[in-house]
């Protein structure tokens, strides 16, 4: 048997160790039953059959025309059509049938938002068709299959057109969007106003960041670069915004060439004059003119930088360029690559390193002090605290505790028992469930603030967990000590290191479906590429860990209908202090940077606890006394210091062994965990070399 075969064979067993659990759903409910979507589906399919290219199924895809990932309430095309609310998935409509496509995160949670007009397709198992191999079963010899060329990706489009063209089938881009023709009262593009960033946040000039992307150009011998990502513009020109909910970015693209900078946006926003001082449109100096020309020119307007340089080659990113700026570029002009700005954006500099720090101390101080609330409160057993409740008291004391708070950077995930297997899961006046002391707590939040983004998960318990939970927990953190004690020679992807964390939970034959770590950018996206911390099969645009870029590491746990277990705490790649450098390799480590205290009274087990991992959990909770501590303090939050204190409490070290087989965790499982790391690397080998 070939290498290749025994790499595939590995790939499908990492990818589904977890098992199938059926692959496709319908809501159990009367078909002849009225549903949500019964007359929005019927004014699709009409319009589909309308259509003057005879279209038999349309695609659905959930971002926007900048491939976000959060999308504003007027981009918000697949939640209208289908109802399912997760960021991720893709609905396709055929004349007959509806389906959507989710991953492990939304199972639950398609299940319950979806009518029976839909099939939930359980994206990643085993047996649940692609999205084309359905398409290909279901439509008719020779079909049109449409799409809002805006709303896929470069690469997406090619994936579909070439996975269709193989039973015949064909991409047809339509211009004018099918579902926006059905969306009546669909709202309208947001229009907030810009914040000028100060050098104080961001290390560095506008002006040096465009002197380093043109020399990224030359490097490549292309003379022009389309930004279309929204925080890709938002970094580069040191501005934020309030057009997408979470993340404070702006309606945008730029073409930056090698003397001109073009700006498209809706005019009213760079009226004030704060920014237009900020990006000096009235006092320019060449190279650093920035002219600025309406958002919906985009088209013309690479159109015209593309018949300007006829021979030229334009710098498109095949992940967050749509198909649409892709056909306004000619052929021999398109040079592909993914944008340059992803990666020099995640390598924070030092003064932003530096702030992030800062933001998570009073981060983690808030976290303590809405701790020291909750567990007084839950003691009485009220009747209005619960999960909604709970999230708006942490939200208030965000805008009343911080000058530099503009909003929360994802919907705060505050999640009660059953509630907490949902990964995504967002409370509701339907779902909202009463706090309950005897239930594991989940409570997943974060902020935007000037001076960076946060994300911190922790779970709790008010009384004793039961032997399984304190377990499952125990394994979660055993696997995020794991991950953050971590050392690995500098060029390392993440997906080499994400069995740190996956390791103590495989033991006990668990596991969880969403990848451990994802990267955050600064008063920017919560989730940020091109590095990620997760296993499975490379994405063609991931980077290696490099110093300054942030991670989540972020293990959990979930059973359906009992309870979801979490815990995310945010690191930074640095350079680690070995007393060695083999071969002059540079190796790096993680330097933690939230100080939230971990559930030590209810939900740990230490016998399972090797030695090294009690030693890092004094090690920690010691450095929140010493960080967080002070700053408690200085706010005068004393109901917060108290209960930091008794969370923070050291842990007894001992030389006794765990029972169960655990005493070998130290030393064969490091093995264990050294050969599921080696044959990773033959995996990365693999593809780096083809």
């Amino acid at each position: 048997m070939r290498w290749s075969t025994y790499l595939q064979i590995f790939c499908v067993a990492l990818v589904f160790v977890v098992g199938a659990q059926g692959d496709a759903a319908k809501p159990e409910c009367s078909q002849n039953q009225p549903q949500g979507t019964d007359d929005r589906l019927k004014t699709l399919r009409s319009h589909l059959a309308q259509d003057s290219n005879n279209i038999h199924a349309y695609i659905i895809p959930a971002g926007d025309a900048h491939q976000s990932e959060y999308i504003a309430p007027y981009s918000m095309r697949r939640k209208f059509i289908s109802g399912f609310t997760g960021s991720a998935g893709t609905a396709i409509v055929t004349r007959t049938k509806a389906a959507l496509w989710t991953d492990g995160r939304y199972f639950l949670q398609g299940a319950d938002e979806l009518d029976c007009n839909w099939i939930l397709m359980k994206a990643g198992l085993p047996t649940t068709p692609s999205q084309t191999t359905w398409l290909n079963q279901e439509l008719p010899a020779g079909a049109n299959v449409g799409a809002d060329p805006f709303l896929l990706s470069i690469n997406s489009w090619s994936s579909y057109e070439k996975a269709l063209a193989t039973a015949g089938h064909k991409m047809i881009p339509i211009s004018e969007n099918l579902v926006d023709k059905v969306w009546l009262d669909k709202p309208s593009r947001p229009d907030a106003a810009l914040i000028a960033m100060e050098n104080f946040y961001t290390g560095r000039s506008w002006k040096s960041k465009i002197d380093e992307l043109r020399g990224q150009l030359r490097a490549k011998g292309t003379f022009a670069i389309i930004v279309p990502a929204l925080d890709n513009v938002a970094w580069l020109l040191n501005l934020r915004g309030d057009d997408v909910p979470y993340n404070p970015v702006f309606f945008s693209y730029v073409i930056v060439t090698l003397d001109t900078i073009e700006l498209y946006i809706d005019e009213s926003k760079v009226k004030p004059a704060n920014i237009r001082t900020h990006l000096e449109l009235d006092n320019c100096a060449n190279p650093h003119c920035i002219t600025v020309k309406p958002y919906n020119q985009i088209l013309t307007g690479i159109k015209a930088i593309s018949d300007g340089n006829p021979t030229g080659k334009i710098w498109l990113s095949p992940r967050t360029s749509s198909f649409a700026i892709y056909n306004q570029v000619k052929p021999e002009q398109r040079y592909l690559e993914p944008s340059p700005i992803s990666l020099t954006k995640a390598m924070k500099n030092d003064v932003e390193r530096q702030r992030m720090r800062e933001t998570y101390i009073q981060e983690s101080a808030l976290y303590c002090q809405f701790m020291a609330w909750l567990s007084k409160e839950i003691k009485s057993r009220p009747a209005n605290l619960t999960e909604m409740s709970a999230d708006k008291y942490m939200e208030n004391m965000r805008w009343n505790a911080f000058k530099d708070f503009k909003g929360l950077s994802f919907a705060t995930i505050s999640a009660v028992g059953p509630n907490g297997a949902i990964i995504h899961y967002k409370a509701s006046k339907k779902s909202d469930t009463k706090l309950d002391p005897d239930q594991i707590y989940l409570l997943d939040a974060g902020g935007q603030y000037l001076g960076g983004t946060t994300d911190t998960t922790r779970t709790w318990k008010f009384t004793p967990g039961t032997a399984y939970e304190r377990e499952c927990f125990t394994r979660v953190l055993m696997g995020q000590i794991d991950l953050a004690r971590a050392v690995w020679p500098e060029g390392t992807h993440g997906r080499v290191i994400d069995i740190f964390a996956r390791q103590p939970l495989y033991q006990a034959g668990l596991q969880y479906r969403h990848g451990t770590g994802h990267g955050i950018g600064i008063f920017l996206n919560v989730h940020e590429g091109p590095g990620r911390i997760a296993s499975g099969v490379p994405r063609y645009y991931e980077k290696p860990l490099a110093p300054g870029m942030f991670f989540s590491d972020e293990p959990g746990y979930y059973e359906a209908g009992k309870f979801g277990i979490r815990l995310e705490t945010v690191v930074m790649v640095k350079k680690a202090k070995t007393p060695y450098n083999y071969e002059g390799m540079q190796f790096l480590d993680f330097e933690v940077i939230t100080f939230v205290p971990i559930d030590i009274i209810n939900l740990i087990d230490l016998k399972l606890m090797s030695k090294e991992q009690r030693v890092w959990l004094n090690k920690y909770n010691s450095d929140i006394r010493t960080k967080v501590g002070p700053y408690l303090k200085e706010r005068k939050w004393d109901e917060g210091y108290n209960w930091m204190l008794e969370y923070t409490k050291p842990i007894p070290i001992t030389d006794e062994q765990p029972p169960n087989g655990n005493s070998a965790y130290s030393s064969s499982n490091t093995v264990a965990i050294a050969l599921v790391t080696a044959t990773l690397m033959m995996i990365v080998n693999y593809f780096n070399r083809h």
